[in-house]
């Protein structure tokens, strides 16, 4: 007995989002809804095996914004050594230029998920991984 009627509310369900256009508009409030992780260009993609992908990029943005806040003051406050000429430090800030930079494209995708700002997103792993293999190659080179 309970089977035709949760087949005719489901049939209900799926109309209304069609009317409407939206897709999650049927389900509860859950990890689809809020992470979008069955669209069909990220359906089978995942971050680490068992995290939808947008988990994964979120990750990687607020890592790389933590390191961007913790490695900038370090550095700053290498002013406040007296064993280190103060052109490393400015050396140092201009290595880390573009670890600033790529916080702030992340920032923008936090703003807005748009295509844009998802190519934003790519660019600035990169750029991270650029300033912070420059900082230490300039580190190495420094103290050795």
């Amino acid at each position: 007995m309970m089977e035709p009627s949760k087949k005719s509310s489901s049939k209900k369900s799926v109309a209304k989002s069609e009317e409407s256009g939206n897709p999650y508009e049927e389900t509860d409030m859950c990890c689809c809804c809020l992470c979008q992780c069955q669209e069909k260009e990220v359906k089978d993609l995942s971050c680490c095996g068992c995290f939808p992908i947008k988990c994964g990029v979120i990750s990687i943005g607020a890592l790389t914004i933590i390191i961007a806040c913790l490695i900038g003051v370090e550095t700053f406050y290498g002013l406040l050594n007296e064993f280190t000429d103060w052109w490393y430090i400015v050396i140092c800030f201009v290595l880390l230029a573009p670890l600033f930079i790529s916080a702030a494209f992340f920032i923008a995708f936090f703003g807005k998920d748009t295509e844009g700002t998802r190519t934003l997103a790519f660019t600035a792993c990169q750029l991270t991984i650029i300033s912070v293999t420059l900082l230490c190659v300039w580190n190495t080179i420094y103290f050795l």
